[in-house]
C-alpha cells in the first residue's frame, strides 16, 4: 500500500512540474520517516549510487561530444553529408539525417545533438530556402537517432543499472539506430514534392573528395570507440576518455579551431550536464533501494507472468507503459526509476536485457517530440528562434519512422541482438 501511494504521489508531483529530484527526495525520504527508518540511509544509498567506474564513461562521452561542436566538426560533417546525398529529393532534409547519425556516434546524447548541430543545420537549411520549422521538425527528429547509435549515454546508464555489457548495448543499438535514419529518409523523401522541399545541387566529385578528406578523421572517431570496447582493448570508461584525448589533439591540432576559451566553455557545459544526471542517479538509487526491500519488482514479476507467458506481448504493454512515461520524463530518470521494476518481469519470461535495453530507450527518445514535455523540442525551440507548438505539429509525421522503427525492433529481437551475439 505504501508504494501505491508513494506512485500516486509522484504522478501527482510530476503533473504540477515538481522537478525529478526533488520529486524522488521527498518519496523516498518520507518513506523512510513514516517507517522509522534510519535517515543515514540517504547520504549511503546516495553515494553508492554514484559509485562506479562504469558511470565515468558519461563526463568522458559529454566532453567530447561538447570538443567535437567546439572544433568546427560540426561544420565539417554537414558538408561532408551535403555534398553527398545533398541532391537527392528531399535535399537538406536527407544531409540533416545523415549528419546526425555521424555526429550522434560522437555526442551519444539526442539534446547534444539538437543543440550541436541544430544550429547549424537549421541556418544552412533557411538560408537554402526551407521553412524554418520544417527544418527544425526534422532536426529535433533526426536528434532522437543519437541514443540509438554507439556511444549512447542512456544505454551506459542502463547497462550499469541492469548490469549488463555497455559494448553488448552499444552494438545493440546500431542496426536499429540505422533502421531509423534509413526510414526517416523515406518519409522526407515522399513529402518533398507535396511541401516543396529545396532541392541541391549535385556536388562535382573534386568537391565530394574534398569534404571526405576533411571530414575522415570526424568519421574515424565513433568507429575508433566501438571498435576498442568491442575488441576488449578498452572498457567504455576508459574508450570515454580515449574519445576526449582524440577530440583535443584533432580540435586543436589537425583543425586548430580548439581555443582556449572555447575549451572553458566545453568543459563548463560537460560539468553542469554531468551534476544534472549524476544527482538524479544518486537519489534514484536511493529510491531503487526501497524497491528492493519492499520486493516490488518480484511482485510485479509474478503479476506480469499471470497475465500472459508471451515475452512479444508483455514487451508491447511496457512500450504502452514507457511511450507515456517518456510524454513526461526526461529519458536518465526513466530509465533509473523503471529499469529495476520491469526488468525482472521481462527476464521472467525470456525477454533478453540487452533487447529491452535498446527497446527502452527507443520509446523514451520518442517522448523528446512528443508533448507536453518534449525536451528535445524546447531545446531546437531555443536553437531556431521558434515557439515549441510550431515545432509539434511540423514534427508530428516524423512519428511513423519512430513508431514503425520500434514495432519492428520489438517484435523482432534479432535486430539488436544479432551484432552483439555475431561479435561478442
Amino acid at each position: 500500500m505504501m508504494l501505491i501511494g508513494m506512485l500516486i504521489l509522484f504522478v501527482v508531483f510530476l503533473i504540477f512540474g515538481v522537478p525529478v529530484f526533488y520529486t524522488l527526495g521527498i518519496l523516498s525520504i518520507g518513506y523512510l520517516y513514516f517507517l522509522d527508518l534510519p535517515m543515514q540511509v540517504i547520504p549511503q544509498r546516495m553515494v553508492a549510487g554514484t559509485d562506479s567506474f562504469v558511470l565515468l564513461a558519461i563526463p568522458f562521452f559529454v566532453l567530447a561530444g561538447e570538443l567535437m561542436n567546439s572544433a568546427g566538426i560540426t561544420n565539417r560533417i554537414f558538408n561532408f553529408s551535403r555534398n553527398i546525398i545533398g541532391h537527392i529529393k528531399g535535399g537538406l532534409g536527407h544531409v540533416n539525417v545523415l549528419a546526425s547519425i555521424i555526429f550522434s556516434g560522437m555526442s551519444g546524447s539526442a539534446l547534444a545533438d539538437s543543440a550541436g548541430l541544430g544550429l547549424v543545420e537549421v541556418k544552412a537549411m533557411v538560408d537554402d530556402g526551407w521553412q524554418k520549422k520544417d527544418a527544425a521538425a526534422i532536426t529535433v527528429a533526426s536528434a532522437t537517432i543519437g541514443p540509438i547509435i554507439p556511444p549512447s549515454i542512456p544505454l551506459v546508464i542502463y547497462g550499469v543499472i541492469a548490469e549488463q555489457s555497455i559494448g553488448k548495448l552499444f552494438l545493440g543499438g546500431a542496426i536499429p539506430g540505422l533502421l531509423l535514419g534509413g526510414m526517416m529518409m523515406l518519409i522526407i523523401y515522399s513529402i518533398a514534392g507535396r511541401k516543396k522541399f529545396p532541392l541541391q545541387q549535385r556536388s562535382s566529385l573534386k568537391n565530394m573528395a574534398r569534404s571526405l578528406y576533411r571530414a575522415i578523421p570526424a568519421l574515424l572517431m565513433p568507429v575508433f570507440i566501438l571498435a576498442v570496447i568491442v575488441l576488449g582493448i578498452a572498457s567504455p570508461t576508459e574508450a570515454g576518455l580515449v574519445a576526449v584525448v582524440y577530440s583535443l589533439i584533432l580540435g586543436g591540432l589537425v583543425y586548430r579551431e580548439l581555443t582556449f576559451s572555447r575549451l572553458l566553455l566545453a568543459l563548463k557545459n560537460t560539468a553542469k550536464m554531468t551534476a544534472t544526471i549524476m544527482i538524479i542517479v544518486s537519489v534514484a538509487n536511493l529510491l531503487g533501494w526501497i524497491i528492493t526491500i519492499e520486493r516490488a519488482a518480484d511482485a510485479l514479476a509474478n503479476f506480469a507472468v499471470s497475465l500472459t507467458g508471451s515475452p512479444t506481448l508483455l514487451l508491447l504493454a511496457v512500450n504502452l507503459l514507457l511511450l507515456i512515461v517518456g510524454c513526461f520524463m526526461e529519458s536518465i530518470s526513466a530509465l533509473l526509476i523503471f529499469t529495476p521494476l520491469l526488468l525482472p518481469a521481462l527476464t521472467s519470461v525470456g525477454v533478453d536485457p540487452v533487447h529491452f535495453g535498446v527497446v527502452a530507450v527507443l520509446n523514451l527518445m520518442i517522448g523528446l517530440v512528443t508533448p507536453p514535455l518534449g525536451m528535445g523540442v524546447y531545446v531546437m525551440s531555443g536553437v531556431a528562434n521558434l515557439p515549441p507548438e510550431s515545432i509539434f505539429r511540423s514534427a508530428a509525421i516524423y512519428y511513423i519512422p519512430l513508431f514503425a522503427t520500434l514495432i519492428m525492433v520489438t517484435v523482432f529481437p534479432s535486430l539488436v541482438t544479432w551484432l552483439p551475439d555475431l561479435l561478442m
